[in-house]
């Protein structure tokens, strides 16, 4: 979902670290791992797994209008919405 959200153009690369970042913290206090996780890379191999589990959910565009579409609502999804009308969007896995 963060590399939807970041690939569209609706969080900056930035952004969307501190945002994994932030939920793995409150899960298990692991901010620099995920932080150094994805400044450095990752692997191939967790890359086709990430992919695969964006394609098994219907893809980028799916994932984001569930979001978008569940509650609570937030200023946030609302500028993903928002996004959609006034820019083209093309995410990464869309032809």
């Amino acid at each position: 979902m963060v590399r939807c959200l970041v690939t569209g153009g609706h969080m900056t690369k930035n952004e969307g670290v501190r945002f994994v970042a932030q939920v793995v913290e409150e899960q298990s206090g692991q901010f620099q791992n995920v932080y150094d996780a994805i400044s450095t890379g990752v692997s191939d191999e967790t890359n086709l797994e990430l992919e695969a589990n964006i394609k098994s959910a219907g893809g980028c565009r799916t994932i984001l209008t569930e979001f978008t579409d569940s509650e609570p609502e937030t200023p946030f999804k609302k500028s993903i919405e928002l996004d959609w009308m006034l820019k083209p969007i093309k995410y990464f896995d869309e032809k």
